[in-house]
């Protein structure tokens, strides 16, 4: 095993099929299907003890299991291993640095920008005060991008370019798919590509999701499950108040660039590449949404097709209203969708 992946194996024979579980907790976590493969490989991205049991179906259809020891998971930057509560001083003024200390800062006590020049000190940047390297206690603990500790006794190099260091991955770890997205949008809009792509890396690794701080996601806006294998466009507009499942896809087809509106639910494993998703709709489970959906609708299946035309009574699945918005059109008044669209079934509805 090395820091994120646990390899399992045994002897291969004739005739004979494997199947692999991944158990943490006495649950099954991930499963290999039978194959002829006598070996998986499985991807750890939470902290835990980990075994797997491996199935072996014979010519006969008899099957035998085997289950390794067990191993004890503590990634790079788990809180299980905590690097130290105590504040930091982060050296230096320049972007990457200054990234570098609002990402600290989204989780941690950052005391200040260390300006090696002392030209600054007294200003505020980013809510974070600017000190002179005088003004340093000789104990206190600084770190940096560079390589140079300025005389600093308790220096550490932290770098923002490369693998995620684990000093970066301990302030992101406390953080959701979401909250994390917002950082890095943040950072994006400050200016501050360097630690917009590191928030970016840390979601993909933590969550094996791409959320990328060039779309637009309003507020309230959350992801099931705490956004776990979510990919969305670069260009994507997303309302407020969305809910969205997990290994849910918010992509394009074309030119036709995905747009989400207000409180929409996005079932579990949804794939919408067809434009736009209008206000207060509900997308079922396992959806292919491959054209445009009105305001007030519940689409479902592959292709999705509105299987109703008034969301009133899907009150769990939509978020928050604003004041005086209702829940669309009463039932009786007949449906107001396309009439093309108008088949399906309500099968394959979940709430997250």
């Amino acid at each position: 095993m090395n820091l994120h992946q646990l390899a399992a194996e045994v002897d291969a024979e004739p005739g004979t099929l494997y199947a692999f579980y991944l158990v943490s907790g006495g649950e099954v976590v991930e499963r290999r299907h039978y194959s002829r493969v006598p070996r998986a490989r499985f991807n750890l991205s939470g902290p835990g003890r980990y075994t797997v049991k491996a199935y072996l179906r014979g010519p006969d259809g008899t099957i035998r299991q085997a289950t390794s020891a067990s191993v004890q998971h503590r990634p790079v930057g788990d809180p299980a291993r905590p690097l130290g509560p105590e504040p930091v001083h982060v050296l230096g003024l320049g972007p990457q640095s200054l990234a570098l200390a609002l990402v600290l800062a989204s989780t941690r006590k950052v005391e200040g920008l260390v300006d090696p020049t002392g030209a600054h000190a007294g200003s505020v940047v980013h809510g974070i005060p600017v000190l002179a390297p005088a003004a340093v206690a000789p104990d206190a603990f600084v770190v940096g991008v560079g390589a140079h500790d300025e005389g600093f006794a308790r220096y550490e190099r932290v770098p923002v370019r490369g693998e995620l260091h684990p000093r970066v991955q301990a302030a992101l770890w406390p953080h959701s798919a979401i909250s994390a997205y917002r950082l890095s949008r943040q950072l994006h809009l400050d200016g501050l590509g360097f630690g917009a792509d590191l928030v970016k890396a840390f979601i993909h690794f933590r969550f094996n999701s791409v959320i990328p701080y060039t779309a637009v996601i309003g507020e309230g806006t959350t992801f099931g499950y705490g956004g776990i294998g979510v990919v969305v466009h670069t260009q994507a507009v997303i309302g407020r108040y969305c809910k969205i499942g997990q290994n849910v896809t918010i992509g394009a087809r074309g030119n036709v660039l995905p747009s989400i509106g207000d409180n929409v639910f996005l079932g579990a494993n949804a794939v919408c590449v067809g434009g736009r998703i209008g206000n207060r709709v509900v997308v079922g489970s396992n959806a292919v949404v491959t054209k445009e959906v009105p305001d007030d609708s519940v689409v479902a299946g592959a292709p999705a097709r509105v299987i109703g035309s008034s969301t009133s009574g899907y009150e769990g699945y939509l978020g928050p209203l604003a004041d005086g918005v209702s829940l669309g059109p009463d039932p009786a008044a007949g449906p107001a969708t396309d009439p093309g669209m108008l088949s399906g079934s309500a099968e394959g509805l979940s709430q997250e």
